[in-house]
């Protein structure tokens, strides 16, 4: 196996870091690697908030709910953004479409493959991260005490930081569950899933801490089991996106 395959599958989450700060040097080069990530007909539609004010930082983790994150050795938002766009079209006297459900999916799918690039790339220089998909619980407080414009959204945050613990990788689906050939079938999905809860109780039950009787299919009952985050859709649409669907 490769470094690069070989650092891919270490990939744990990490809350809890040493006090120690990610110099701006290395985020900085980390960065403008990872904008080398594809990106739909060269859109490049992601910003990057590099929160350094601790007493904002303080701010955007009661409005995420996730006090966590004032103790990372850097904090970083990361933003679907479409302003670009807008301003580049009226350079040449014309108008960026972001109302339709395509443009909202190219600004998340870009903004999602750039990020993963800079989590490979802190990875690989012994950074730990944990994405922070609450700050969609207060999407419209955090976006409006940034300053965001229309076509701008927040997507979800990433701390970083040198682990100060240490995680075992938790079990991935086996191959066989999410790589289909030529049409998709959910035949097997019953004996598959019996098998990887089995897999993933074992998992829970022996790690080093925070040890459970827990299922993979349990667990995705428990958060799929009612909508979430409902402040979401208004926000989106109040910023400019999905507003119109094509006909």
């Amino acid at each position: 196996m490769n470094p690069v395959m070989k650092q891919m599958q270490s990939h744990v989450s990490v809350r809890k870091f040493k006090d120690e700060k990610v110099p701006k040097e290395k985020l900085h080069q980390i960065l403008e690697a990872a904008q080398w990530a594809s990106t739909s007909q060269f859109i490049q539609a992601y910003s990057v908030i590099h929160i350094t004010d601790g007493k904002r930082l303080k701010t955007i983790a009661k409005l995420a709910d996730n006090s966590f994150i004032e103790g990372t050795g850097a904090f970083l938002l990361l933003c679907v953004d479409m302003k670009r766009l807008e301003i580049a079209a009226s350079k040449h006297h014309g108008h960026s479409h972001i109302e339709n459900t395509e443009a909202f999916i190219l600004g998340v799918a870009d903004t999602a493959i750039f990020t993963q690039n800079v989590v490979l790339g802190l990875e690989s220089e012994g950074y730990g991260i944990c994405y922070i998909g609450g700050i969609r619980n207060g999407i419209k407080e955090i976006g409006e005490y940034l300053e965001l414009p229309d076509g701008v959204i927040p997507l979800f945050g990433l701390a970083i930081g040198v682990p100060d613990e240490q995680n075992e990788p938790k079990p991935r689906l086996p191959l066989e569950a999410i790589l289909h050939e030529n049409t998709y079938s959910s035949a097997n999905y019953e004996k598959i899933l019996e098998a990887y809860d089995h897999t993933m109780n074992a998992y829970y039950c022996a790690r080093s801490t925070n040890q459970k009787e827990m299922t993979w299919t349990k667990a995705m009952s428990d958060v799929m089991g009612a909508p979430r985050r409902p402040q979401v859709d208004a926000y989106v649409k109040e910023k400019g996106f999905l507003t119109k669907t094509e006909q």
